[in-house]
């Protein structure tokens, strides 16, 4: 079972490697204003490091309101999965491609979203 945390925007975390990460989400803005969500992690709980930013800009599909996002699911496919598992994180079908690279677009939870820190906004 997942250990939780007291913090709705954290939690802690095992990678595919097996490496335990406490992760502590905050939402910001890419350039162009769309929905940006990343991450830091910290293996002791006290110094934080940049760990994923979980999204991608896609200027082409606009995520400046609302409660979707395009997510990088090529490169944190199991920490995505994990927020899905969480009900954090809708999956309805829905893609975009970009090359060979196909990216899900998923419904955030709103009482999720709204409670993470803003950074740079």
């Amino acid at each position: 079972m997942a250990k939780r945390s007291l913090k709705p925007n954290a939690f802690f975390y095992e990678d595919e490697y097996g490496n335990n990460y406490h992760l502590i989400f905050y939402r910001t803005r890419y350039i162009d204003g769309n929905l940006c969500i990343a991450c830091n992690c910290s293996e002791d709980g006290i110094l934080y490091e940049p760990y994923a930013t979980i999204t991608k800009n896609f200027p082409s599909y606009p995520t400046k309101n609302g409660y979707w996002a395009v997510f990088d699911w090529n490169n944190c496919s199991k920490l995505i999965q994990e927020l899905c598992n969480r009900y954090i994180l809708f999956d309805y079908g829905h893609r975009l491609h970009s090359g060979f690279c196909e990216y899900p677009i998923l419904e955030i939870d709103k009482i999720w979203l709204d409670s993470l820190p803003t950074r740079g906004e």
